[in-house]
């Protein structure tokens, strides 16, 4: 029994150091590796989003109330779109694979600015990710937040959920630019094909009003998209070793 004992904490202690010397040989060929590479098709490359200081002078958009989405066809999408994203959990075992609803990630519906609000997420996109190493339409980055952030299965190019959502975050965006800049009227009805894109793009229609003021660039940067820049707190050194914790370890177990 004693010596059985030994054996299995042998095989205890040794599985930290076999995956250290996996993770040390695969680490080149991460890098290196082209995007088809199975090894690589799963890491997350993606660049962290902007943190920026808050600035005391900053306008951040204000979309209108979501009492003002309009009745019809495109405003039962952009209603939708709100539903989806505040309860995604609707769409469990379907779509999602985990806990979260959208709104885990982006503060008070998607609105609150300064925690990647979908108003800002809009205007940034079509934009290349390196995470799947190509040019990703609104709808493909939607389409990854099924994939990883919630771990299940993303929606088909085109499906209702992806024009709802896609519909919901154009509404905020397009809302709040209207209202900031003065131009009358309701927001301009896209189709499902136009919406799905993203309005990072030469043939979006942007009304004159605010085209006038900010190009395809300065849309993409609104302030508050990203995250604030917080200090990073200094860790602790600690000074226990691996030898420690196999020391503490053994003289725990009762020969």
């Amino acid at each position: 029994m004693k010596l059985l004992s030994i054996l299995c904490m042998g095989v205890l202690f040794s599985l930290p150091l076999q995956a250290n010397e996996l993770l040390t040989e695969l680490a080149p060929n991460a890098t290196t590796a082209t995007s088809s590479d199975p090894l690589t098709t799963l890491l997350d490359r993606q660049a962290a989003l902007p943190a920026v200081e808050k600035k005391a002078t900053d306008e951040y958009l204000q979309p209108a109330p979501l009492a003002d989405i309009p009745t019809g066809a495109f405003g039962d999408k952009v209603r939708l779109g709100y539903q989806l994203f505040v309860n995604t959990q609707q769409l469990r075992n379907k779509y999602v694979g985990n806990e979260l609803n959208c709104v885990n990630c982006h503060m008070n519906a998607g609105i609150k600015a300064n925690a990647s609000p979908l108003w800002a997420a809009y205007f940034a996109y079509p934009a290349y990710r390196k995470k799947n190493d190509k040019v990703n339409s609104f709808q493909e980055r939607i389409q990854g937040c099924f994939s990883y952030s919630m771990n299940g299965k993303a929606p088909v190019s085109g499906a209702p959920e992806l024009v709802a959502i896609s519909a919901y975050s154009y509404w905020l965006g397009m809302s709040g630019l209207m209202a900031q800049y003065n131009v009358a009227g309701t927001v301009p009805e896209l189709s499902d094909l136009e919406l799905v894109k993203g309005a990072k793009r030469d043939d979006f229609p942007m009304p004159k009003g605010i085209s006038d003021h900010l190009d395809i660039a300065a849309l993409s940067q609104l302030p508050g998209r990203g995250f604030p820049k917080t200090p990073q707190p200094e860790l602790a050194y600690s000074p226990v070793s691996r030898y420690d914790c196999v020391q503490s370890a053994l003289s725990s177990v009762s020969w």
